[in-house]
């Protein structure tokens, strides 16, 4: 079993991933379009898993020993990197990621309960229902609560927030 420290500290990796993925897709959404940014996101992503995988490497000759379904994952990635791009120039990082994670829960919260995709299925009693129906929402609520005392609106506030000089003095 692997120290729980090692295992926060991949998390805090993925989660930190995100969150400068978003942003750096998000411009080029906004100079070329939804779909070349996700060509060339998924392109960067292939040469960077290329690597390694020539180096240490691989087993991508038993692909077919997957389950059919899984191998669209990656069309997921389009519906990610399109949601973040439009999203990032209207309500920021922070509130697109917010958004971003309470639709990560609600699916992370469906998985545990009935155990599909392969994730271990996870019922203990009255604190399932719980989880399943709102213990999660109640978490993440409390999260936008941080961020709406942290900046002083809600994320769904669309209007531009620029600080300038001019509007500070």
């Amino acid at each position: 079993m692997q120290p729980i420290f090692f295992i926060i500290l991949i998390g805090l990796a993925g989660g930190m991933a995100i969150g400068l993925q978003g942003p750096m897709s998000s411009v080029i959404t906004q100079r070329l379009g939804s779909l070349e940014s996700v060509f060339i996101v998924h392109i960067g992503g292939a040469l960077a898993a290329l690597i390694p995988l020539m180096v240490v490497g691989n087993r991508l000759g038993e692909w077919r020993s997957v389950p059919w379904y899984t191998l669209g994952a990656g069309a997921f990635g389009l519906v990610v990197i399109t949601a973040m791009g439009y999203m990032i120039p209207r309500i920021g990082a922070a509130g697109a990621l917010i958004i971003l994670m309470a639709g990560q829960i609600l699916v992370a919260s469906i998985l545990d309960h009935f155990g599909w995709l392969g994730v271990a299925r996870r019922l203990h009693g009255p604190s399932a229902r719980h989880r399943l129906c709102g213990g999660d929402v109640r978490r993440l609520a409390d999260s936008e609560i941080g961020f709406y005392r942290f900046y002083g609106k809600t994320i769904l506030n669309t209007k531009d927030t620029t600080i300038t000089k001019e509007k500070r003095l």
